[in-house]
């Protein structure tokens, strides 16, 4: 009869690292910083998000125009990047499954 063992405290583990935005996101252990290019997607600051979460309020129509888009979102993103930045993390009901940036971001270090 063995008797049972008591949960650890959980003060006994260590906080889990904060969460990385922006460019922060784009660096690598190295030093190294990834282009746009390299990492569509990753690295927006939340103003530019709420911006385009903004524009695609005023986009009703279920063609959008995505080089009008871009230009109305005024960020200097070309329209790939607002499209992809829309559909893959923004777009509500669309994160069902979808990685979250923060992995995104864990798989780009791995490549590069």
């Amino acid at each position: 009869h063995r008797s049972p063992v008591p949960p650890q405290s959980s003060a006994s583990q260590p906080p889990p690292p904060p969460l990385q935005t922006g460019i922060a996101l784009l660096t690598l252990p190295t030093g190294q910083t990834l282009s746009r290019s390299q990492a569509p997607g990753i690295g927006w600051p939340p103003a530019e998000d709420l911006r385009l979460t903004e524009v695609m309020s005023n986009h009703k129509s279920s063609q959008v125009n995505w080089d009008q888009l871009c230009q109305e979102h005024g960020m200097g993103r070309t329209a790939r990047e607002c499209h992809d930045r829309w559909t893959r993390y923004l777009k509500p009901g669309s994160r069902k499954g979808q990685w979250r940036e923060e992995e995104d971001a864990i798989v780009l270090r791995v490549i590069f």
